[in-house]
C-alpha cells in the first residue's frame, strides 16, 4: 500500500514539475505547456503497464 501511495505522489510531483517547466519553456518557444504534458503522458503511461490483477486487465480478459 505504501509503495502505491509513494508511486502516486512521485508521479503527481513529476507532472507538476513538467507543467512548470513547460510553462517556462512557453515563454521562450511559444509551445504550450499542454504539449509537454501530453508528451509526458505518452512516455509515462506505457511504463505504468497493467498488472495481471488490475481491473482494466480483468475487464479486457472477460470482453475478449
Amino acid at each position: 500500500m505504501f509503495a502505491d501511495a509513494l508511486g502516486f505522489l512521485l508521479l503527481l510531483g513529476a507532472t507538476v514539475v513538467v507543467g512548470y517547466v513547460g510553462g517556462a519553456l512557453y515563454t521562450r518557444t511559444r509551445v504550450p505547456d499542454a504539449v509537454w504534458l501530453l508528451l509526458f503522458g505518452l512516455i509515462v503511461v506505457p511504463g505504468l503497464g497493467r498488472s495481471r490483477n488490475s481491473p482494466a486487465r480483468r475487464d479486457q480478459d472477460v470482453a475478449g
